[in-house]
């Protein structure tokens, strides 16, 4: 059972590691188009139409980048309630 606890200590906190990985990548990413919207509309703020596809292109960006962040921590949820089920069983 100890041996048990140690390997599942380990491989969860290397998913947490790789998870808080994931995470920071979808915000850099989320942080870096926000920045090149904001900084294509400083520019011109009235050349909307000129940069319109670009604009929308990096709109659409957003939701994907949005629910990857939102996937991580339903998988973060649902290991949990795994977790607390076997834990249950066990005790």
């Amino acid at each position: 059972m100890e041996k048990l606890s140690e390997f599942r200590n380990r491989a969860k906190a290397e998913l947490a590691k790789w998870r808080a990985s994931e995470r920071e990548k979808v915000w850099r990413e989320i942080a870096h188009l926000t920045n090149a919207r904001e900084e294509i509309l400083a520019e011109n703020p009235f050349a909307y139409q000129t940069h319109a596809n670009l604009l929308s292109d990096l709109d659409q960006e957003m939701p994907r980048l949005n629910e990857r962040s939102r996937a991580i921590c339903a998988e973060e949820e649902q290991d949990g309630i795994k977790e607390s089920e076997i834990w249950d069983e066990l005790g």
